[in-house]
């Protein structure tokens, strides 16, 4: 089942446009199950992780094709698919999160700064 957030913004997206295109990323994402920071870096191309972004840009420049009549050009394809991956990881790390580890880690921060000073 995908989130609600791309289910309720799937229905404001005009066909055919950029914003469609960075939600089928979203949705293929999610279907997928592989994510960048399980599988760690390579220079070769060849993670999991590469494997599905190749895969994805083949599948969307095909579908766009064959529902639009026209094909994204490489840069529009790879722009949506990290926006879509980008979307994904915010998801996962909402802001509440982010700011809460910095006030954790100031307040860790000065107390152990005042201990180490006794």
């Amino acid at each position: 089942m995908l989130p609600a957030c791309i289910l309720m913004r799937n229905s404001l997206v005009e066909p055919g446009s950029l914003d469609e295109l960075r939600l089928w990323f979203q949705h293929r994402l999610h279907r997928g199950g592989v994510r960048l920071d399980r599988s760690g870096l390579s220079y070769d191309g060849n993670t999991p992780y590469d494997l599905l972004y190749y895969r994805l840009q083949k599948e969307a420049a095909r579908y766009w094709r064959e529902t639009y009549g026209f094909e994204p050009t490489p840069g529009q394809l790879s722009n949506a698919f990290f926006k879509a991956e980008f979307e994904r990881f915010r998801s996962r790390h909402p802001p509440f999160r982010r700011w809460y580890r910095k006030m954790k880690c100031w307040l860790n921060f000065t107390l152990l700064s005042w201990w180490g000073h006794s």
